[in-house]
């Protein structure tokens, strides 16, 4: 006969044994978790995305009075065979005429453009771009600029990047009154970016539009600027725009140009 003490044993045992077996199940899960969890970690693909989205307002008191804003975005996906961009802007600016106390717009304009690229070699590129533009002052419903063609990345390094490209375009304009205009041209774009400091950027762009029916009727769009990451999520920017329309609307300028200082965030 067994003493109540090794009969208490026995009934203990098969207890502790679950209690272990269950702790090291339970172990075992856990560091299979981390195992995935680090190897998913390892071969997650790193982001190939990024943009920002700025803005900005100036007021101006005394002699005269005026407020300007403006809104801003960027994004670019970058992969490894293809990239894809888009960007937008809006400028707004009323001025306050003495006499009537009255506000009178002097800017009210919205720019946008997508574009598409596929990478045949690092270097070598086809690509789609589609431009549009809103201007209240010019009498501009609407203008679209549709422009198939390839291009050539010179410069590809960490810091330093510059590409030209090229090829028919598509113009089309709608101004106020259901006046319309509409021709087939050549689009040439170069762009250039530039990694001066390590969280200053120096970046430019030029776009040229002719049409080949009219040699006297083309556009360019330039802009250049630098931008400061302040810290990795907040940005300070002051930009350039320089826009010249060889043959304007009746009664608008050839020239039209914007300085524009922001705040954006990174994300």
């Amino acid at each position: 006969m067994f003493s109540r003490d090794v009969k208490e044993s026995f009934c203990i045992l098969p207890l502790l044994i679950l209690f272990v077996a269950c702790a090291c199940s339970i172990g075992a899960a856990y560091a299979d978790e981390t195992k995935t969890a680090e190897a998913t970690a390892e071969t997650a693909p790193p982001k190939t995305w990024k943009g920002n989205i700025d803005a900005g307002v100036n007021m101006k008191d005394g002699n005269s009075e005026s407020i300007t804003t403006h809104l801003k975005g960027t994004y670019a996906n970058e992969r490894v065979w293809d990239n894809i961009y888009f960007d937008a802007l809006s400028l707004y600016e009323t001025v306050t005429n003495k006499d009537t106390d009255e506000d009178e717009e002097t800017a009210n304009e919205q720019r946008a453009t997508g574009k598409y690229e596929y990478k045949h070699t690092p270097r070598f590129y086809s690509f789609f771009n589609q431009y549009f533009e809103h201007d209240e002052i010019e009498n501009l419903n609407y203008r679209s600029i549709s422009s198939p063609g390839v291009g050539y990345r010179v410069i590809e390094k960490e810091r330093l990047k510059y590409k030209v490209e090229g090829g028919p375009a598509y113009i089309y304009e709608r101004f106020h009154g259901g006046i319309t205009d509409d021709y087939v041209g050549i689009r040439v774009g170069q762009y250039l970016d530039w990694l001066i400091l390590q969280n200053t950027n120096f970046f430019a762009k030029s776009e040229f539009v002719e049409s080949v029916e009219d040699t006297n009727d083309w556009r360019v769009d330039n802009s250049l600027g630098v931008r400061h990451n302040v810290t990795k999520s907040i940005a300070l920017s002051l930009e350039f725009l320089d826009q010249y329309d060889n043959t304007p609307a009746e009664g608008n300028e050839k020239e039209d140009r914007t300085f524009i200082g922001s705040i954006g965030y990174n994300f």
